[in-house]
């Protein structure tokens, strides 16, 4: 996680037919044509379907020599007692991961941003170091992987940041430019300190399913605002690094010189230690923003409408298949990833076949 998986999985995407020419096949996903058209996506898999995805996508592509994922999810996945990549394994399957590794500070801080981001997270960046323990799930899976006798290929992302789609590549056994590079970049920014500042204040109001949109669209239509690293201080820093030190000794004298994890010097994260508090939002910052929350409110119309047919319910009242719809539409308004298109398409249909 957090190793440029979004803009490899632009390119996985982007290089389907392509890879079922050398006999390997990338599953489409629902967010296939997100990841196509240059946005973040979280890869071509619902982690929790591995075992039976891999039979159905078998069953699609027979003649494959291999079925590729990309899933960030996986990582999690080999840290679960019921592990679906163990389940297959344990079936016959043969396994090959690739996995890179990422210097600790800047990782917690990366996973910090994408927490913010899109898991509603609401504490400050020191909080989230004080209780960062993915080192530890690192550990675990590097040695699940070696006691199951797992095909796993490591990679430093920090020593190999410019070369990465090269070297999925050459994981994958394919020549050196076979893959199409992503047009724009790059995928999946970190949001900026005022962004983080502004989805923390509003999850703490709404929680995680009321501001996820919010920083997607402003990584997916703003993919060039400048990298900014979140406001650290140098106590909470200095915290994280003396709490990590014995587990980045531990897992360094178990990795090769070239993928051992180096933590980096506060004054090479910034200049000076970051004001806290001041933040400035550019005009298309500003207009991302009203446009994502706006889409989550009804218009005028269908409110008014949709009072109306409140105020005229009365107790014991039965729903028409046309009410349920309507519901099914506020629900989709406030929170459309609860409301599916097929689920509005079935109700849609239902609807129109009630009697007038």
């Amino acid at each position: 996680p957090k190793t440029g998986s979004s803009a490899l999985q632009v390119s996985f995407a982007r290089s389907m037919q392509t890879l079922r020419k050398w006999e390997i096949y990338y599953p489409e996903h629902r967010s296939t044509r997100m990841a196509q058209s240059g946005m973040f996506t979280a890869g071509n898999l619902n982690r929790v379907k591995l075992f039976e995805s891999y039979y159905e996508h078998c069953a699609e592509f027979p003649d494959a020599k291999a079925i590729f994922y990309s899933c960030e999810g996986l990582f999690d996945d080999l840290d679960q007692p019921e592990s679906q990549v163990l389940r297959l394994a344990e079936a016959g399957v043969e396994i090959k991961l690739l996995m890179f590794l990422r210097n600790p500070v800047e990782f917690a801080l990366s996973f910090y941003q994408q927490k913010v981001k899109s898991a509603g997270y609401v504490g400050s960046v020191d909080d989230y170091l004080s209780t960062f323990d993915h080192l530890d799930q690192v550990g675990r899976v590097l040695d699940l992987t070696t006691r199951h006798g797992i095909d796993l290929t490591l990679y430093s992302f920090d020593r190999n940041k410019k070369t990465l789609l090269e070297l999925a590549e050459k994981w994958l056994g394919l020549p050196t430019g076979t893959l199409e590079q992503p047009e724009r970049a790059p995928t999946n920014r970190s949001v900026t300190r005022a962004e983080q500042a502004f989805l923390s204040s509003l999850s703490a109001h709404l929680g995680p399913s009321g501001t996820d949109h919010i920083g997607k669209n402003l990584t997916n239509q703003l993919p060039s605002v400048p990298k900014e690293l979140p406001a650290l201080s140098r106590k909470a820093y200095e915290g994280f690094v003396t709490r990590i030190a014995p587990k980045v000794d531990e897992l360094n004298t178990v990795l090769s010189p070239e993928l051992q994890y180096q933590v980096t010097p506060y004054e090479h994260l910034y200049e000076h230690e970051p004001a806290q508090g001041h933040f400035e939002f550019s005009k298309e910052q500003i207009d991302v923003i009203t446009q994502a929350l706006a889409s989550r409110a009804p218009t005028e119309e269908f409110a008014r409408e949709f009072i109306r047919w409140v105020k005229g319910l009365t107790a014991g009242a039965t729903l028409s298949d046309e009410d349920i719809l309507r519901l099914n539409i506020m629900g989709q308004i406030l929170r459309p990833g609860n409301f599916p298109a097929k689920r509005m398409t079935r109700l849609e249909k239902l609807a129109k076949k009630t009697p007038t």
